[in-house]
């Protein structure tokens, strides 16, 4: 019995150390976030969130107001595979950052 409680904790140790842990935690989030409204929505953000983080997902931040940008705005409308995508999403992160989720306009780019 103890030699079946060690084998379990050195798994558990050894999953966690690795990254590998089958136990999801799931934190609360600073803010209310969005929810996908269509799978295609839910594919961009899953893509970006992979490079950025979970921000995509959390309401009032530049990161997700960038996503609605791309999904909702962008007269590209770029495809999930476009090779563009990832720095399109990146370039509008940083207006919105910028300009206060584009409540200011930008006065120049120098």
């Amino acid at each position: 019995m103890v030699i079946v409680a060690l084998i379990a904790i050195t798994a558990s140790v050894s999953a966690v150390i690795l990254g590998r842990s089958s136990i999801q935690s799931y934190a609360p989030t600073a803010s209310p976030t969005d929810s996908p409204s269509s799978s295609r929505e839910g594919l961009y953000r899953e893509q970006l969130e992979a490079i950025v983080g979970t921000s995509v997902n959390d309401r009032d931040t530049p990161q997700n107001r960038a996503v609605r940008w791309i999904l909702d705005e962008d007269p590209l409308q770029l495809d999930l595979n476009a090779k563009n995508l990832i720095q399109r999403y990146l370039v509008a992160v940083i207006f919105f950052e910028t300009t206060g989720n584009g409540a200011r306009r930008w006065r120049s780019c120098n």
